[in-house]
């Protein structure tokens, strides 16, 4: 687009958004910034240099961001899509306006009768406050929906353990005095408290990138996006490098992922830097049964003259764990996202990626496993998510044998804990080194890279030898 027209259509969008007038929140035009708002909300649209467009939603009671990218604008209709995407995660958070308290003990009854006292206590105050209650178990399903975790005085000492598991959302202990006396008052103030102070839940660190031990022998431009799931949101990674060396980072967070998505960071990434000439692309698995993910490779390649890569999130992540380390020769990844009933495993040995026929090695569904329950059921509680983790694992482990295991699981947040129920399979001396990680995204983003290079060298020299 002709950088006049691409401004001309910068201010009739920065116009049209003022023209949103609505009682459901309040616009504010602070020049460079445009802000609705209400109690439950903040959205924002930041008007960058070069024609970038940021947009950003909060929701206010948990602090959590539930909408967010930057993308250069392409025309009107482009604008107003992305702001109408927005603006409906808006109002869907907008809806939910009591605050969602979670109470949880040893088997849920003590709780639970609390809970209704607490409920009746908000209806006859008019506070915003809605509370409901489960046992232990249960917290790994259900947790993931509420803004605050309180925990019974009888299983406090599990806190930190909670924490660590729920990352974001706060976890606090009732107190005693509090609990004992069923004091509604009371509770309701620390619950004000627990919320106020929630800025001191630890956030997800931005970690620096790793450094690599494999080199990247390619000099051209390398654009990696990562597409991963969360409990509500999809979030894109990308990054764009030349080598190992990076010169762009990025993230989308949406309550879904289309396309588009990937069109819109493409053509942000080729606008500066027009000699771009492969993209790598990573799926979870989520995010490859959303997406055709075979028909949205062949529409980009229709639309935008790269070489395309593509893998899935665990190959792309075992690669880069293998490439930031000098140790091992064999390695293995497990991801088994929060409720998921299916995990991943990507495999290297002796360096290389195990992809197996048609792409299909590692798909953890078809392992026919001896297990207690379905694997709907036991994801959903922590004691089945550590059995679910430990069988696939002491599969792996009986026919891979690698040196070390990495996995992913939010339920199951101590790697000693899978080691020791390991050993009902694996003779102690067999037993790989276990590490749990937190977040993959680091690892994938470098992984891929290494993928897009090593398949542009395989599969189109002439690329390579071009640069």
């Amino acid at each position: 687009m002709d950088e006049f027209l691409r401004e001309i259509n910068i201010s009739v969008f920065h116009e049209w958004i003022l023209m949103q007038q609505d009682d459901r929140y309040e616009i504010r035009d602070e020049g460079k910034v445009i802000v609705l708002e209400n109690e439950a909300a903040s959205a924002k649209t930041y008007f960058r240099p070069e024609s970038i467009i940021e947009l950003e939603l909060t929701n206010r009671k948990n602090l959590k961001c539930e909408f967010y990218l930057h993308f250069r604008l392409q025309n009107l209709k482009h604008g107003t899509q992305l702001f109408k995407e927005m603006m409906q995660a808006f109002l869907n958070v907008s809806e939910d306006k009591n605050t969602r308290v979670l109470l949880s003990c040893t088997s849920g009854l003590t709780t639970n009768f609390f809970a209704q006292m607490l409920n009746e206590g908000a209806r006859s105050t008019g506070l915003p406050l809605e509370f409901e209650a489960c046992s232990y178990n249960l917290l790994a399903d259900k947790g993931v929906e509420y803004d605050l975790i309180m925990l019974a005085p009888q299983i406090g000492w599990m806190e930190p353990r909670v924490q660590s598991i729920f990352n974001r959302t706060p976890v606090v202990t009732i107190p005693s005095k509090l609990f004992a006396a069923y004091d509604v008052m009371g509770t309701f103030a620390f619950v004000k408290e627990a919320l106020e102070d929630q800025d001191d839940v630890p956030a997800n660190i931005e970690r620096q990138p790793l450094d690599m031990k494999v080199p990247v022998a390619y000099d051209g431009k390398v654009l990696v996006i990562a597409c991963f799931t969360s409990a509500h949101h999809v979030h894109t990674d990308y990054r764009l490098y030349s080598r190992e060396h990076i010169l762009m980072n990025g993230e989308r967070v949406k309550p879904d992922i289309r396309p588009s998505d990937l069109e819109d960071i493409i053509v942000m990434v080729m606008k500066d830097h027009p000699d771009l000439s492969v993209c790598s692309l990573a799926f979870a698995q989520g995010v490859e049964e959303a997406l055709d993910v075979r028909r949205v490779m062949t529409g980009l390649s229709r639309k935008y003259n790269l070489h395309y890569v593509w893998n899935s999130v665990a190959g792309a992540a075992v690669t880069g764990i293998f490439a930031v380390q000098d140790t091992y020769d064999s390695l293995a990844f497990y991801t088994l996202p929060r409720g998921a009933q299916e995990g991943r495993i990507g495999s290297v040995v002796k360096g290389h990626l195990l992809t197996g026929k048609n792409s299909q090695a590692g798909r953890t569904g078809r392992l026919p496993l001896a297990l207690s329950m379905s694997p709907d059921k036991l994801s959903r509680t922590f004691e089945g998510s550590l059995e679910l983790v430990t069988k696939t694992l002491a599969a792996l482990i009986a026919v891979n044998a690698p040196d070390m295991v990495a996995y992913e699981n939010a339920n199951v947040p101590d790697a000693q804990e899978v080691r020791q129920a390991l050993l009902d399979y694996i003779p102690e001396d067999d037993l790989p080194v276990i590490v749990r990680i937190d977040t993959p995204k680091e690892y994938v983003l470098i992984g891929q890279n290494i993928l897009a290079v090593k398949a542009v060298e395989e599969q189109r020299p002439d690329i390579a030898r071009r640069h």
